[in-house]
């Protein structure tokens, strides 16, 4: 049986942590064939997902990074692409869980620093929904 594609977005203005993530998430969740688009600014995420044509599985993202913010990225996908599930991984966001207007179901707000295993479950609990 074919593995499942899904398309990822990740927003993280620091490469290193970006290609953590991407690496991580190929690792431990090997039983998806997984397509990773990355991008240092909000703006040119927000571009990305607008205009892909292609359906995006799965955004990941920092609440704080240059460009448009995280927050109000979130709240544009989840009107705009509400097929898509996010989870937002942040040192900044104590405060964000409590005033998202995502449905939980849509949604995982992870606090930095996290560990890999940790984000790849609720990435995998996300997508099974």
């Amino acid at each position: 049986m074919p593995k499942p594609r899904l398309s990822v977005v990740i927003v993280e203005d620091e490469e290193v942590i970006a290609e953590a993530l991407q690496e991580g998430l190929h690792e431990l969740l090997p039983e998806y064939l997984l397509k990773f688009a990355w991008f240092k600014d909000g703006d040119d995420a927000f571009r990305y997902i607008h205009f892909a044509s292609d359906m995006i599985d799965l955004l990941v993202t920092d609440l704080v990074h240059p460009g448009m913010g995280g927050e109000d990225l979130v709240e544009h996908v989840s009107k705009h692409r509400p097929e898509t599930k996010i989870v937002v991984v942040s040192g900044h966001g104590t405060s964000y869980k409590e005033k998202v207007k995502v449905s939980p179901y849509k949604i995982r707000i992870i606090q930095k620093p996290c560990q890999l295993r940790e984000l790849a479950e609720e990435v995998k609990d996300l997508l099974d929904r």
